[in-house]
């Protein structure tokens, strides 16, 4: 999963942003934080993706290590990606808790987008689980 992702920031974002959230998201998911009467399910989702979370802030947070997997993010973003269709920003669904967009995709996985993409007119999203895109039709609305 791209780090971005994990850390819900756009890739332009800066040091500062990128922290914050990173500091949000850990102490949402953080084990030791966890609410005691949640499942166990739950709390080994949560478990999963507080490491995806870390994992993600140890790269984006050390500027070499960033600079690498923008590099090769840029590479892997730059080849030609299967668009399985185009999908209308109004038809996906809003979490307004996280303050994502989501859409099903037909392996079972799902299309995700922040505001901060949007914002950065993100147009291709890829699956969380297979390498599928859809191309979002939207329009920013003025300042």
């Amino acid at each position: 999963m791209d780090h971005y992702e994990v850390l819900e920031v756009a890739p332009v974002s800066d040091y500062a942003t990128i922290k914050r959230q990173f500091q949000a998201l850990a102490r949402k998911h953080h084990p030791d934080k966890l609410p005691k009467d949640l499942s166990d399910d739950a709390r080994q989702s949560s478990v999963q993706r507080f490491h995806r979370i870390e994992q993600a802030w140890r790269v984006l947070s050390d500027e070499k290590a960033r600079a690498q997997y923008d590099a090769s993010r840029d590479q892997q973003l730059s080849q030609p990606m299967p668009v399985s269709e185009d999908v209308d920003l109004d038809d996906m669904e809003f979490d307004a808790g996280d303050k994502l967009y989501c859409h099903g995709c037909r392996c079972g996985g799902e299309y995700v987008v922040s505001e901060d993409e949007l914002e950065a007119e993100v147009t291709l999203v890829c699956c969380t689980n297979c390498t599928l895109c859809i191309r979002l039709l939207y329009r920013l609305a003025p300042s």
